[in-house]
């Protein structure tokens, strides 16, 4: 259903925001790696290492932007992906020249780039909770209400009218 491939396309942005990070800390050791045979990530990409991990950063943010644009979500969890994108533009000048330093500090600070995403989503929901924002339809929500309330709500209905099966039609009604 719509949770399973919103979860989906969730584990498939932070497997590759995983893989983003993970080559900019093998590109701190990838000297060290390659006097001892190990293959990294950095290793791997070679002299395209920055062009992936930068790639990497667009698709992440492209998939949390697409799922944010399905659930209907508004300016501010378009704000965190936009702060996301500032940070991996910052990432990019620490990177571009391969050094150990600057690699190393792009790992280091690469959480900042999932602490904003999360806030834009907090806020999201935050000032939709407070009636100043859109939670859109989303995970199927053709009432457009949150999902918890919108689950609760016709769940409860559905019991009453015959089974769950009914959610969807008691749905399309009220929309």
């Amino acid at each position: 259903g719509p949770i399973r491939a919103l979860g989906a396309w969730h584990l498939t942005a932070s497997l590759i925001w995983v893989s983003d990070y993970d080559t900019e800390y093998a590109m701190v050791g990838r000297d060290d790696d390659l006097r001892i045979g190990i293959q990294t990530s950095a290793i791997t990409l070679g002299r395209f290492d920055v062009a992936a991990v930068m790639a990497f950063y667009g698709i992440f943010i492209a998939v949390w932007a697409a799922v944010g644009q399905h659930l209907g979500y508004g300016w501010p969890y378009a704000a965190g992906l936009v702060a996301a994108t500032a940070i991996a533009l910052w990432h990019y000048t620490l990177i571009r020249e391969r050094t150990r330093e600057g690699c190393f500090r792009a790992f280091r600070l690469n959480h900042w780039v999932g602490f904003v995403v999360f806030c834009g989503v907090a806020a999201q929901h935050t000032l939709h909770r407070a009636g100043s924002g859109r939670v859109g339809p989303g995970l199927g929500d053709a009432c457009g209400q949150p999902s918890s309330r919108h689950v609760e709500r016709h769940l409860s209905q559905g019991s009453r009218r015959g089974g769950t099966d009914r959610l969807a039609g008691a749905c399309a009604r009220r929309a």
